[in-house]
Formats: C-alpha cells, sequence, structure tokens
C-alpha cells in the first residue's frame, strides 16, 4: 500500500520491513441514530458506505463521525 496520508508513511515502511501488508480503516461512528436516519442515510441500519465516503470528501453528515484509523497487518501471500 502507497502512503495516502503522511501520517501513514511509518506503519508503511513497518509493513515492508516485515515483509506485510497493510490495510488502513477508518471507522465511522453514529452519534445520532435520529439524526443520521433524517439525512435519508439508513436502511435497516446505518448505510456505514454512504456515510464514510460522504464524511471522506468532507461534506458534514449529522450524527456522525470518522473515527480512528486502524491499521491491520497480515502476511503478504506473494512473499511466502
Amino acid at each position: 500500500m502507497m502512503p495516502p496520508f503522511p501520517e501513514d508513511c511509518a506503519v508503511c515502511e513497518l509493513a515492508a520491513a516485515l515483509a506485510l501488508e497493510v490495510s488502513r480503516y477508518e471507522r465511522v461512528e453514529i452519534t445520532d441514530l435520529a439524526a443520521v436516519k433524517a439525512a435519508g442515510l439508513m436502511k435497516q441500519a446505518p448505510d456505514y458506505q454512504r456515510i464514510g465516503k460522504a464524511l471522506r470528501a468532507g461534506a458534514e453528515v449529522p450524527g456522525a463521525a470518522l473515527g480512528a484509523v486502524e491499521y491491520r497487518l497480515r502476511r503478504n501471500r506473494d512473499a511466502a
């Protein structure tokens, strides 16, 4: 993974040194379910994909926010 943000560089360098793949996840946190529903971003549950896409694009989504960034490291199948 090429680092999309400067803060990802250290994680990507560590993963490369250990021959691991890295995935970056940014969790969507729902703070007000009623506001999310009023914004039309609900199916049976909040539409996390649409909400996350809107938040990452800079839109304000009432009742939702981006949470902490999580990195997942796993063995690189090609390096085995």
